[in-house]
């Protein structure tokens, strides 16, 4: 995929209140999320690096034990292995993550809520 839509790509359900689409190239991938008010996901880890970035509403983002409440505009990082876990606020929130290497359980639409955020 050279050029890509959201708007245009499948829509997988991560968990309730969460619509997740992706798009990948050969060592990245993007994941575009849709978070409803208060929905959260649970502290987890992955082997991937990890960058997102808040495109609309506010989040509490919690990273190693740190908490910070992040708006739109506002960029996270999170290393390989660590502990990691969001909450939507009121408003819920759109945010753009970027994975290296790619997250192959992302690639397939279907999933447990335990197989997207191994604990």
């Amino acid at each position: 995929m050279r050029f890509v839509i959201p708007e245009q790509l499948p829509v997988q359900e991560l968990k309730e209140g969460i619509e997740h689409r992706v798009a990948w190239g050969k060592n990245v991938m993007i994941s575009m999320l849709e978070m409803a008010p208060a929905v959260a996901i649970p502290e987890h880890s992955h082997p991937h690096e990890q960058v997102g970035e808040i495109i609309s509403g506010s989040v509490q983002v919690i990273i190693a034990g740190e908490a910070k409440i992040l708006e739109a505009g506002h960029i996270y990082f999170v290393s390989p292995g660590e502990k990691h876990s969001l909450r939507a606020l009121e408003c819920g929130a759109v945010i753009r993550d970027f994975f290296t290497p790619i997250r192959e359980e992302f690639r397939s639409p279907q999933g447990t809520e335990e197989r997207y955020f191994p604990r």
